[in-house]
Parts: structure tokens; sequence; C-alpha cells
């Protein structure tokens, strides 16, 4: 009985620390999404100009806790 106690208490800590850090990530992400994209054009123009290339982000939408 103690052992499975522990074992259920272990899941759902495990679970919460997953859920949180996962809420976190996607926090930040949110942030600092178009200043990264912003970084990446910027070095594909330095590093080959001639291709032309331009990335964007077309959408970004937070899952189960937004």
């Amino acid at each position: 009985m103690k052992k499975t106690l522990v074992a259920a208490g272990v899941v759902i800590a495990l679970g919460i620390v997953w859920t949180g850090g996962a809420w976190y990530t996607g926090k930040k992400l949110e942030n600092h999404l178009s200043e990264m994209v912003t970084q990446a054009n910027e070095q594909l123009k330095r590093t080959a100009p001639e291709a032309g290339v331009e990335l964007s982000y077309q959408n970004y939408q937070r899952g189960v806790f937004s």
C-alpha cells in the first residue's frame, strides 16, 4: 500500500513538472519568436545574400493552457 502511494506521488509530481516545463518554455518562446526570426533573417542575408530567402512565422498558437 505504501509503495503504491509513493509511486503514485512520484508519477503525479513528474506530470506536474513536465506540464510546468512545457508551459514555461511556451511562454518564453512566444516572447522571443519575432526576435529569433529577425536574427535568422539577418544571418541569412550576411551568409547568402544571393539566395533571397526570408523566414517568417505564420502562426503560433499555444496549446492546452493558453
